[in-house]
């Protein structure tokens, strides 16, 4: 399979800010080919995330060797002093959990 994936997180909501620093709209952008095995695995870096409480979104855009698309939007929030993550598989999908009462699909 050839293909490609874009993956672009940006803020939807800011909360509470822990120290005066601006914080841009888009957090992270990411191309590159999926893999052929079947399973494209990328790693969202902690380092984009602001001192500050926020709520955000992941808009992901696969698109094939026929140049199809298929677009998915994730969304989720980011809490700066939280501690507490639980991680929970169900069928193919790993859901993260923080704090516990939300949980986020972590695979588009």
């Amino acid at each position: 399979m050839d293909g490609k994936i874009q993956l672009r997180a940006k803020v939807t909501g800011i909360t509470k800010i822990y120290e005066n620093t601006a914080i841009a709209d888009t957090l992270w952008q990411y191309t590159g080919t999926l893999d052929i095995s079947g399973e494209t695995k990328v790693t969202l870096p902690d380092s984009i995330f602001p001192k500050a409480d926020l709520t955000y979104f992941i808009d992901c855009i696969f698109t094939n060797s026929n140049n199809e698309q298929k677009r998915t939007r994730l969304s989720a929030t980011y809490l700066y002093n939280n501690t507490h993550v639980d991680f929970r598989a169900s069928h193919d999908t790993l859901y993260i959990t923080y704090p516990p009462e939300k949980r986020v699909p972590a695979m588009c």
